[in-house]
């Protein structure tokens, strides 16, 4: 297929060369082909490009457990993970050497974060999250999730 060897050039490149591929109009971020670079020293099959997206997307399973599990039961938590890890969609993805899987992996651990940082509050995990936070000495604004209690 003519994508994965694209990407493949692309992952060959150097690290600042890969950074300059996006102003030839490449329009995915380069995080994904710097990972793809560092996994190039394993070998260059379509095992090795493939297997990052791989773990990536059986991790995203687990975090995907635990982003329920901020909101719902145990067992809810467990048939939001399993819908997930069987979805044809997200096994497919998982298998290619693109960069959908990392992206939907970061996506998920930065809304097990916000959901985390929702909860406790607190100066530092609040401003990690981008939330403004009431404060003891007086009210100020606030994001209200009617969800997370």
């Amino acid at each position: 297929m003519a994508g994965r060897g694209l990407h493949a050039g692309f992952a060959r490149k150097s690290i600042v060369g890969i950074w300059g591929t996006l102003s030839a109009g490449e329009f995915n971020p380069p995080l994904f082909y710097w990972m793809e670079h560092l996994m190039l020293t394993f070998g260059e099959s379509e095992a090795v490009l493939r297997f990052l997206p791989a773990l990536l997307g059986a991790l995203t399973v687990v975090v995907m457990y635990f982003v329920a599990r901020e909101v719902l039961d145990r067992p809810s938590s467990l048939v939001a993970a399993a819908l997930l890890a069987f979805s044809p969609f997200h096994i497919y993805y998982s298998q290619e050497a693109r960069a959908y899987a990392p992206m939907l992996f970061f996506f998920a651990l930065a809304l097990l974060f916000f959901l985390k940082a929702t909860r406790k509050g607190g100066t530092a995990t609040g401003s990690l999250s981008g939330l403004s936070r009431p404060s003891p000495s007086g009210p100020t604004s606030t994001l209200s999730c009617p969800w997370v209690s």
